[in-house]
């Protein structure tokens, strides 16, 4: 997708030349600058990488937007990303607002300074009363569609709009301020798809000389309140921007109809899940934990019993298996993929032992093959923790077809992730699936009329009617990861050991988990460059306080320990751009 990100400047000094600047050196799209007639040679010597573009004369902007447009058009580019001269955007952000046009969800993507995330700096209060107050409300009538910005010039839209006969962009009344609301009413009214993103702009306090010591410092400060925290670990706001025009109505039908407990959209929900994984059954739940306890619970698992799982994972796996009362036994992950070790398990079979809970960490199937054929053999449940693998492949077949069931969870940062905790119980056993029911609502099949023990462990309506708008994009936003995944594997020098990819099976890269020696000091130093990281675990299971109590010692895992000494988690998302993946790769090589 060829991508054009065009600014403007008529006399804004060092103003355009910081924009320019702040650009990554390695970048995405091609960069054009417009100079509409400027007298104080500020466009004068820029970059070579930098397209310039002159007015003879000042023109307007407008006028010098029409003349991008016809050059954009004239040489292909697909999408055009418009950004203000004036040293108030920020170059970093345009990632976030290509992202739903690249993802394939959205065809003008508006900046907003008032969605949470973005911001507005030291904007004067006359200026936020009529750009946050007077401005959206006019327009959004005018739309007959809620915005919450219309006058930030900072936006990135498909030049498809522009061979619209329908928008008719030349007329000469738009050469001045006219054509940028004209261009976003007339994208919201045509019935294209159109979403906002939260951006920042800065407006200094004082009206200081450029090149006096105080406006340098006045720079300093601007710039750095602009490039806080520059690649996020996840970036939910961004996904959320691209969705909001489906997620917002699918809310609000939940509110009318008031169904807020186990309403109509969790039983839609649960059907498309169990289409999706290809199950008979899928069960909406509290939590991923209440998924594994239940489907643990449902198969009559509990004190006395036994039940096998890898140190190397979240605790929730183990919370699980204690609060069916069985007891975890502990195996160590193999060296290779982290996941759970058959043999292992093998070892750790015992005449208690009544189920096996494999783990796909980060994203990638647990060696299947091996560790069915050991529940056969040993006539042992098996429970999937799948709460890292929405979507995921072992030999063609997703992951939660090849237990007894398979527990997931939709928390937040998840492949497939609701706005709260959430989960899901699959099985293709009938009567399993019955009992997971009942337990979720207190034990109840009819209101207040109780045959078993149950708990209050209901997936809420208003996460159902929110997975369902997200379900749809799992599989792109999955591909996307592995995309990501690659472009990291093959660029990251060869002293970081870089995540391991079995035989036969479709990861998705919930999670980027790369190996060093020297980790800390890694992650303190892309921590320095604004590069959000995480440690997945930093205590392995069988030495956290809270297990104390189940008698393992350390170096009893030496892989599981070993890990947790060593590995680090990259960002890792499926709108992450390729600047930010180029800015991280960067800062780890160097």
């Amino acid at each position: 997708m060829r991508v054009l990100t065009a600014t403007f400047a008529f006399n804004e000094g060092e103003k355009i030349r910081r924009t320019l600047a702040r650009h990554p050196s390695a970048r995405s799209y091609d960069l054009l600058v417009l100079d509409d007639g400027s007298t104080d040679g500020a466009v004068s010597d820029v970059d070579g990488g930098v397209i310039v573009l002159r007015n003879e004369r000042n023109l307007g902007i407008g006028a010098s937007m029409k003349r991008v447009f016809e050059y954009a058009l004239e040489n292909g580019y697909e999408v055009l990303v418009i950004q203000a001269g004036n040293d108030k955007d920020d170059p970093l952000e345009i990632p976030a607002l290509l992202a739903p046009i690249v993802s394939g969800v959205a065809d003008f993507v508006q900046g907003s300074r008032y969605l949470g995330g973005g911001g507005f700096g030291n904007m004067p209060k006359y200026r936020v009363l009529g750009t946050r107050v007077i401005h959206p409300v006019v327009f959004s009538i005018a739309a007959r569609k809620r915005v919450t910005e219309s006058t930030n010039g900072f936006r990135a839209f498909r030049t498809a709009l522009l061979r619209d006969g329908r928008i008719n962009w030349r007329q000469a009344w738009l050469d001045r301020y006219e054509l940028e609301p004209y261009l976003l009413l007339k994208a919201i009214t045509l019935g294209y798809r159109h979403c906002e993103v939260p951006v920042t702009k800065i407006y200094p306090r004082l009206r200081l000389v450029e090149h006096s010591p105080a406006g340098r410092l006045s720079w300093i400060g601007n710039q750095k309140m602009i490039t806080a925290t520059r690649v996020p670990f996840v970036d939910l706001r961004v996904q959320h921007a691209a969705l909001a025009a489906s997620i917002e109505p699918a809310i609000r039908e939940v509110c009318e109809h008031g169904d807020f407990i186990l309403g109509a959209a969790v039983a839609r929900f649960e059907a498309e899940y169990a289409t999706y994984i290809g199950t008979r059954h899928a069960i909406g739940v509290a939590s991923g934990l209440d998924a594994i306890e239940l489907a643990l619970r449902a198969h009559d698992i509990g004190p006395g019993d036994e039940v096998i799982t890898v140190a190397n994972t979240f605790i929730a796996t183990v919370l699980a298996i204690l609060a069916a009362g069985a007891r975890p036994v502990l195996v160590d992950a193999s060296a290779e993929s982290y996941n759970l070790d058959a043999a292992a398990v093998a070892a750790a079979i015992t005449p208690r032992t009544r189920a096996i809970v494999p783990v796909h960490l980060y994203g990638q199937p647990a060696d299947l093959d091996a560790i069915t054929a050991l529940a056969r053999r040993h006539n042992l449940v098996m429970i999937e923790d799948a709460a890292q693998a929405h979507g995921s492949r072992y030999k063609g077949r997703r992951i939660g077809l090849f237990g007894h069931a398979a527990a997931f969870s939709f928390y937040p940062s998840k492949n497939l992730g609701a706005y709260g905790d959430g989960g899901m119980v699959v099985t293709n056993d009938d009567r399993v699936a019955e009992k997971v029911r009942l337990l979720r609502n207190c034990g109840q099949r009819v209101k207040y009329y109780h045959s078993v023990v149950g708990t209050n462990s209901r997936l809420d309506t208003l996460q159902a009617a929110i997975l369902r708008v997200k379900l749809p994009h799992l599989d792109t936003w999955n591909a996307a990861r592995r995309q990501h995944a690659a472009a990291y594997s093959s660029r990251l020098p060869s002293h970081v050991h870089t995540p391991a990819t079995l035989p036969d099976v479709e990861h998705v890269f919930h999670l980027y988990v790369i190996e060093t020696d020297r980790r800390d000091a890694l992650q303190e130093s892309l921590t320095a460059r604004n590069i959000q990281t995480g440690i997945h675990y930093p205590v392995p299971i069988h030495l956290q306080e809270a297990c104390v109590h189940l008698g393992y010692k350390a170096g009893e895992f030496p892989v599981t320990e070993r890990a947790a000494q060593r590995i680090l988690s990259l960002p890792m998302y499926p709108e992450l751009s390729p600047d930010q993946i180029d800015y991280v790769v960067e800062a780890v090589n160097g």
